[in-house]
């Protein structure tokens, strides 16, 4: 008696602006919120990618992400970026050069240390 194989899925991996199908025959389509650049969604306006990647959730998750990005820019976060990396550099003994502040602050992360922080600081000190 033959067993059966089981069937080869899609693999479907989240990016920062898109959903990354790589299908079962090997070739790679990107899902976004609006769209599949395969052909299938080109001649009928769905896919399978783009379906999958709904029930799956992944086009949910692409929409939270692109709201995060744009509250991240937002003035008023952006102003209290500023303000935390102007008291950072002064609880560090950091001279305030002008421009410092604006060359750190579009750079600052949640994921960033402390002490990457200072050498980012540093550096630009050096390079100034």
């Amino acid at each position: 008696m033959k067993t059966k194989k089981p069937k080869a899925e899609d693999t479907f991996i989240l990016k920062d602006d898109f959903v990354q199908v790589i299908s079962k025959s090997g070739n790679e389509y990107h899902v976004t919120t609006e769209n599949c650049n395969c052909m299938g969604y080109g001649f009928k306006g769905t896919c399978r990618h783009f379906k999958m990647a709904e029930e799956k959730g992944m086009l949910e998750q692409l929409k939270a992400k692109s709201v995060n990005l744009d509250f991240r820019n937002s003035p008023s976060v952006k102003k209290l970026r500023f303000d935390a990396v102007k008291q950072y550099l002064i609880k560090n003994s950091i001279a305030i050069k002008d421009g410092l502040i604006e060359f750190l602050e579009p750079k600052v992360c949640f994921e960033m240390k402390p002490a990457e922080f200072l050498t980012l600081a540093e550096s630009w000190k050096k390079n100034s």
